[in-house]
């Protein structure tokens, strides 16, 4: 039992990490300005992967012809998020996360190799685009600010 309270804990831990390390790279990206009006920051992640078969309806009658196939790979942009934050001077700042999953948008083709190799084009391959965050800014002091608007 207490090796899965353990685990509980471990992975309750890293949740709040994630999203810690979240809000401090929002805030970095406000903080990091130093005389800058403009500030700009962001992260992402992205996924190459070499499939070894091929995605062309003909490959289950004629499988030699499509066994190097240079159409094999994927790409795919699993997370990508930019921040965007401006200082207008007498403590007002404005600043938003923008977050794009699986390249924002998309479709894909399918084959149907079944069905004398039907091709249906679906939108089930698309990503998101969300704004994550948006806030404006009010600054009394480094120990007093107070902030309104979407924050997740």
């Amino acid at each position: 039992m207490k090796f899965i309270s353990g685990i509980t804990f471990a992975v309750l831990l890293s949740g709040t990490t994630a999203v810690h390390a979240q809000v401090n790279a929002a805030d970095s990206v406000m903080t990091h300005a130093k005389g800058n009006k403009l500030s700009l920051g962001g992260y992402g992640e992205a996924a190459y992967s070499r499939n070894f078969y091929s995605d062309n309806g003909n490959r289950y009658t004629t499988p030699g012809l499509y066994k190097k196939d240079p159409s094999h790979g994927r790409f795919d942009i699993p997370h990508a998020v930019i921040y965007l934050g401006y200082d207008f001077g007498k403590g007002w700042s404005v600043g938003s996360e923008i977050e794009f999953e699986h390249g924002g948008s998309g479709s894909a083709i399918e084959y149907e190799a079944d069905e004398a190799i039907e091709f249906e084009h679906e939108t089930e391959k698309g990503g998101e685009v969300e704004l994550e965050q948006f806030w404006l800014q009010k600054s009394f002091s480094k120990a007093f600010n107070i902030r309104a608007g979407h924050i997740v």
